[in-house]
């Protein structure tokens, strides 16, 4: 059997819209993302307590703890983007395994990771599969073979 690997973490932060929550278990969180995804827009980051860092990175950086972003996701309807991250903090985008259809510039507008143009239509993925993609990472840290990803750093 697979390593469940976000088991275990002292703390968990979830990021839904404008609210932030702490959780200490994995359960309590996919509880609250399951509730989270019944909105018809929204959108979604993990965040979890990966342990203390060591003394010099205490002294130097000021920094407690080693925090990491575990996975953000945003969706609009039927819809998502989707965005996953490793254990060096790299980032991945979900791309479709095909071409969806019927995505217009208002669906794309809503989906944007903060940023202030649209997110290219290769990136939108539907979210039912985002939706297992994401529960599937949570699982067992890897990511689901139903999309192909693209690198981002």
């Amino acid at each position: 059997m697979k390593e469940k690997v976000f088991e275990n973490r002292e703390k968990y932060y979830l990021r839904f819209n404008a609210e932030q929550f702490i959780f200490s278990t994995l359960d309590e969180v996919r509880s609250k993302i399951s509730n989270a995804l019944n909105d018809i827009s929204g959108s979604l980051t993990l965040i979890v307590d990966d342990g203390p860092r060591s003394w010099w990175e205490r002294y130097i950086f000021g920094l407690k703890r080693y925090n990491r972003v575990v996975f953000s996701s945003e969706w609009f309807g039927e819809f998502a983007g989707l965005i996953l991250s490793d254990e060096n903090s790299s980032e991945y985008r979900a791309k479709s395994l095909f071409r969806i259809e019927g995505i217009d510039e208002r669906v794309r507008s809503k989906i944007t990771f903060g940023n202030n143009v649209p997110i290219d239509a290769d990136f939108i993925v539907l979210k039912k599969d985002m939706i297992k993609a994401v529960s599937d990472f949570l699982d067992y840290g890897e990511r689901s073979e139903i999309f192909n990803y693209e690198f981002v750093f």
